[in-house]
């Protein structure tokens, strides 16, 4: 369980980039086409997120 320190980090920059990086690899790993597409898309959307909480 999460302690509060944890929790309060949701949605920070570098854990948005950590996530990316996990679909990234993920991506990476997997056969099916679909499921790696889905995964390197949800890498761009959490590095877009990552810049734009940067810059607000």
């Amino acid at each position: 369980m999460p302690n509060d320190d944890q929790t309060n980090r949701v949605g920070q920059p570098e854990d948005m980039r950590d996530q990316a990086e996990r679909c990234r690899r993920l991506s990476r790993s997997v056969y099916d086409r679909a499921t790696s597409e889905m995964l390197a898309k949800m890498a761009q959307n959490f590095d877009r997120s990552a810049e734009a909480a940067n810059e607000g």
